[in-house]
């Protein structure tokens, strides 16, 4: 008896995650090695810091790292990370933001944010098993989701934890306002930014997948999708030069802008730019196509976004001395976003 061919998406769906897609073994070495790359990412991109001088709480990559990690390896896996991460600043690794580590860190005013992360990552996890992280739109939702929970943690802890050591913070009451200024207020345009970077990028690996097995002119076929495809793709063009130009206006200017953060912004914008523009002309598959303009939008953005605002003494966020050029990069990076998110297709 002949069996009907596979439908075109019928290789994916039954992959919970991506990491299962890409690796459907269910080993306890793969379970391990899994665990383990993603709680050393996670020390990696926590790292990633920056102290302001408003308050006792970092910005760091840690969200992102736990966030990504949670999409990647689903609920229990990306639950096991998370755990393993703290387990490994527990026992004197130097994991945490700036190299700390130790119990002191856990009960120290970051502790609620480092002890939410678990929960994050069951939470995006399972939302992602269940096709939230096939779609830029609703794996920002999960990841949304997910920041949420992390200040849910967070935010208590700091008020608790603040409200003991007022005499070192050199402040009279720990209030809500307080609070809320030392660790939420600051720390929204980098998460908004590391979210839609993390949306971007395992959407794009799914679609990176389907078409090396699926072979690049399967994906995204159809007489409906190229008029569509073909604009969009000019559109993104045409943002990937402008957040290159943006850059190279910045640099040449008198900005805030240095020599490293311009060529980065400059150069994210020109791959977004060849990306689209190889896609558009069929040259470049659509999960490839994709990759390079989230990866583009999401890092030249957040390179962009960072030069552009900074915090006064008073803790209020405000466009730094940076000229129009960082501006329109920053806007730039965003169209980027916007036509590539746009055009990847359902499953």
């Amino acid at each position: 008896m002949l069996q009907s061919p596979a439908t075109p998406h019928a290789a994916l769906p039954r992959a919970r995650t991506l990491s299962h897609a890409v690796f459907p073994q269910r080993t306890m070495l793969r379970h391990a090695v899994l665990v383990l790359a993603a709680a050393v990412f996670i020390a990696a991109v926590a790292q990633v810091s920056v102290s302001l001088h408003i308050g006792p709480v970092p910005i760091t990559g840690l969200t992102f790292g736990v966030l990504l990690s949670g999409a990647l390896l689903g609920p229990r896996l990306g639950l096991s990370s998370a755990l393993t991460y703290l387990a490994m600043g527990v026992v004197g690794l130097p994991v945490y933001a700036e190299g700390s580590h130790g119990w002191a860190v856990l009960t120290g005013s970051t502790g609620g944010y480092l002890i939410g992360t678990p929960f994050v990552a069951l939470l995006v996890g399972w939302l992602a098993e269940r096709g939230w992280d096939r779609r830029p739109a609703t794996l920002a939702a999960a990841l949304l989701l997910g920041n949420v929970v992390i200040y849910a943690f967070g935010l208590p802890w700091l008020w608790a934890w603040g409200g003991r050591h007022e005499a070192l913070l050199g402040i009279d009451d720990m209030t809500l306002g307080l609070t809320l200024k030392w660790g939420l207020v600051p720390f929204i345009p980098g998460d908004l930014a590391k979210l839609l970077l993390a949306a971007g990028l395992v959407p794009s690996g799914w679609q990176l997948l389907r078409a090396v097995r699926l072979g690049p002119a399967r994906v995204l076929s159809g007489t409906a999708e190229a008029p569509r495809r073909a604009q969009l793709g000019l559109v993104a063009v045409g943002a990937g030069l402008a957040m290159a130009a943006g850059a190279m206006l910045a640099w040449a200017g008198e900005s805030d802008l240095g020599d490293g953060a311009a060529a980065v912004v400059a150069g994210m914008g020109a791959a977004g730019a060849v990306g689209a523009l190889l896609r558009e002309r069929g040259s470049l598959g659509a999960g490839l196509a994709m990759l390079v303009g989230f990866m583009a939008a999401g890092t030249g953005g957040l390179v962009a976004f960072v030069q552009l605002v900074r915090f006064t003494a008073a803790g209020t966020l405000e466009l730094a001395d940076a000229g129009v050029g960082l501006a329109v990069a920053v806007v730039a990076a965003v169209v980027l976003f916007a036509t590539t998110a746009w055009e990847t297709p359902a499953e």
